[in-house]
């Protein structure tokens, strides 16, 4: 990348990085992060169903995130927040009974408000990475 891109790259991103907020989950009630990982069923389900996930993904707002991907045996992944362990609950249930017929699913759920959390979810150290990667030379 010519030194003129680097630098324009860094002057678009400044905006991004300047005003970035990260919010604190916690202090915003929510109590469980869970990440959900799903294997489609290709064999039974071979139809494309890009639209019936996209539907459930969009009457959810607490999934901040949702894609395919490869690993541990799986193919699918969502990353959604709870205020509390009976939200959850009520979220797997409606999960499963959208998209349980195609796919298996399994979660891992991360407590929000526990002191071992190494690094709070933030967007700043990304911000702070990509302003060190483009200062100037």
């Amino acid at each position: 990348m010519t030194h003129s891109i680097q630098n324009g790259w860094a002057r678009a991103l400044q905006g991004l990085i300047e005003y970035n907020a990260s919010p604190d989950l916690a202090k915003l009630g929510y109590k469980i992060m869970a990440v959900v990982f799903g294997k489609r069923d290709y064999e039974r389900h071979p139809e494309d169903v890009f639209q019936k996930a996209k539907t459930f993904v969009d009457r959810h707002p607490n999934m901040i995130f949702a894609s395919d991907g490869h690993g541990l045996n799986k193919d699918r992944v969502t990353i959604s927040v709870h205020r509390s362990y009976s939200d959850y609950s009520s979220f797997m249930q409606e999960m499963r009974a959208g998209v349980g017929d195609i796919m298996s699913l399994e979660s891992f759920l991360i407590d929000l408000t526990t002191e071992n959390v190494l690094r709070p979810f933030s967007m700043k150290p990304i911000a702070d990475n990509l302003k060190s990667e483009n200062k100037p030379e």
